[in-house]
């Protein structure tokens, strides 16, 4: 998904995840190039899982996002993207994969 965030804002996405499988999402900045990105995944027995930059290992730029999860619990899970700060916008990718 090719997405645009507006200042004080979020986008919100879901996803129908079976039981054990592995979930790789990530938030990719388009422009400008220092937005900073945020996700939050909010599974559907309520746990909450949040990145602000992703693990330097991962191959992503500065302020960029990856949440991975090992799901548990089958059902709809929420993706939340939104900026670091508040008054941010700009446009990201948001990419989703199975494992």
């Amino acid at each position: 998904v090719v997405g645009t965030i507006e200042a004080d804002t979020y986008d919100l996405y879901e996803i129908e995840v079976p039981a054990d499988a592995t979930l790789t999402i990530t938030m990719e900045k388009v422009s400008p190039d220092d937005l900073d990105t945020v996700l939050a995944v909010v599974a559907p027995d309520g746990s909450e899982t949040a990145n602000d930059d992703a693990d330097p290992s991962a191959g992503l730029d500065d302020y960029e996002s990856q949440i991975i999860i090992d799901s548990t619990v089958e059902g709809l899970y929420s993706i939340e993207a939104r900026t670091f700060l508040d008054n941010e916008s700009g446009e990201f990718t948001l990419t989703v994969d199975f494992g």
